[in-house]
């Protein structure tokens, strides 16, 4: 499989897994049913399989072994903390009933996960990313995703009045940073930037970013804002699908970011 393939799907199973690690830890606090162990198991089944396009695209174990002894590496990290990720999902599905202290650890895993996902790509392509934009970026969207799931299997009884303006103003805050992260692709100098502002909003590019734009973004606000819309059932998975859809274009888009000079043949794999 092409390098870059291997990281858009790294991208955005780890960031699946990641979101569903979240939610499935937070519906264990929030609730007494099982429900939440199933999403563990999927949380668990992405991370894990985020971790394999990696190691078996390596196609050999030494450099499995150096990618994973490398902790210092954006990819290493990355790596280990998708393999966390993935092991506190299968101990939340396995378990059952766990303590309010691995419910804890496992809030803090998904969060650290999308982290390293971030500083990831912020040390291939220096200084063209924020290490702090970025990542605020990513966590937002998990954020996001997992208040999705807990609307929908209505996991807290809130208001929906209440409810429908903390999800306005989460989805607000990730459509800021994006048009943030998008005015900071044209301030950029030549040399730092990863792909001109006209190539990104009206260039070879555009078709990819304004439908990150209305997928991720546009779609899930319009329903959340609309309270009419948003009591029917299906409006709440056509907003799940519509950002999942989103995240996996905005995955596409951010690997299309070319690395640093120096790296090994120009491939995000190292």
């Amino acid at each position: 499989m092409n390098t870059k393939w291997n990281m858009v799907f790294f991208m955005f199973l780890g960031l699946t897994g990641a979101a569903l690690l979240l939610y499935a830890s937070l519906a264990a606090c929030f609730n007494k049913r099982d429900k939440h162990k199933y999403f563990a198991l999927s949380a668990g089944i992405s991370s894990a399989s985020a971790s394999l396009i990696i190691l078996l695209g390596l196609n050999e174990f030494s450099r499995m072994l150096n990618i994973l002894m490398r902790p210092y590496s954006g990819l290493s990290t990355a790596l280990l903390m998708q393999l966390a990720a993935a092991f506190f999902s299968f101990l939340l599905f396995f378990k059952g009933k766990t303590s309010s202290a691995v419910r804890n650890i496992s809030v803090i895993v998904s969060l650290a996960a999308v982290f390293c996902l971030a500083r990831n790509y912020m040390i291939i392509t220096r200084p063209a990313l924020n290490t702090y934009l970025f990542s605020a970026f990513l966590i937002v969207s998990a954020i996001f995703a997992a208040w999705n799931l807990i609307s929908i299997n209505k996991d807290l009884t809130l208001d929906e009045a209440l409810t429908s303006n903390a999800g306005a103003v989460i989805i607000s805050v990730y459509g800021l940073i994006l048009l943030i992260f998008s005015l900071r692709v044209g301030w950029l100098e030549p040399e730092d930037r990863i792909f001109s502002f006209a190539k990104l909003i009206y260039g070879s590019y555009a078709p990819i970013f304004w439908m990150t734009a209305v997928l991720s973004f546009a779609v899930p606000l319009a329903i959340t804002v609309f309270s009419s819309v948003r009591k029917k059932a299906v409006a709440s998975v056509i907003c799940c699908a519509s950002f999942a859809a989103g995240i996996f274009l905005l995955s596409v888009l951010i690997n299309q970011m070319p690395v640093l000079n120096d790296s090994i043949n120009n491939r995000f794999i190292f």
